[in-house]
């Protein structure tokens, strides 16, 4: 009797944790159902211009008014959670320096950035990540979303600089990428479905750079980085 007892506890245990696992990808396929294909582009393009902008010299002038629709509270949850997902290479529920480094570098490899740029880009995006990991030098999803926030002013001088007046045709451009890349049943759009093998896609080749060409980094000092939350 009290086997048959145990027996049925574990059944409803090993159901609540399927049912669990289940939530999981139907809220990330919400979220993706959710997302536009026009929102979609422009996250991407909000991460191309990140890369390009920390590749360059500090930029004087001023930001290109939009981006401040990349940073409102709908598309930054977007971006902050998907690049998690891309970079979380052991799906530890952090980011360590190697894990976060490796995103900007696959995007600079797509580039074909210099030496030198990729120098810049990952002596600075190294210092971000200094700033908002604190004192365990590993990066939430939070202190993700916040470090996209606060480099806003460098996307924005990049494109004031280098795109004036044109981030509606290059967000079309953008979207039109994506479909070419990733839509494969050619409706013309990306499906939830379609979104997530594109992250999943992009995950694999993100830890390839991760693994193979990123130069290690030496560990944190004892008790971490300094840095603020």
């Amino acid at each position: 009797m009290k086997t048959r007892h145990h027996l049925a506890i574990a059944a409803i245990l090993a159901q609540g944790a399927c049912g669990q696992i289940q939530s999981a990808e139907d809220a990330q396929a919400q979220l993706e159902a959710a997302m536009s294909d026009s929102e979609q582009a422009a996250n991407e393009l909000y991460m191309d211009d990140l890369t390009e902008a920390s590749a360059e010299d500090e930029i004087e002038g001023q930001s290109d008014s939009s981006v401040t629709s990349d940073i409102d509270k709908r598309r930054l949850g977007q971006m902050s959670e998907n690049l998690f997902k891309e970079l979380d290479a052991d799906e530890s529920g952090s980011l360590t320096k190697a894990e976060f480094l490796a995103g900007p570098m696959k995007r600079a490899e797509d580039k074909s950035m210099t030496d030198d740029k990729k120098t810049k880009l990952t002596d600075k995006m190294s210092a971000d990540f200094d700033k908002y990991a604190g004192n365990d030098a590993l990066l939430s999803q939070d202190e993700l979303k916040t470090l996209l926030s606060s480099v806003a002013p460098r996307v924005g001088k990049h494109r004031a600089k280098n795109h004036p007046g044109k981030q509606e045709d290059r967000v079309k451009e953008s979207m039109q990428n994506l479909n070419n890349k990733f839509d494969t049943n050619k409706d013309g759009k990306i499906s939830p479905e379609e979104a997530v093998n594109m992250r999943s896609q992009r995950k694999t080749q993100i830890n390839e750079v991760r693994t193979n060409r990123l130069p290690p980094l030496p560990p944190p000092p004892p008790g971490g980085q300094g840095g603020a939350k």
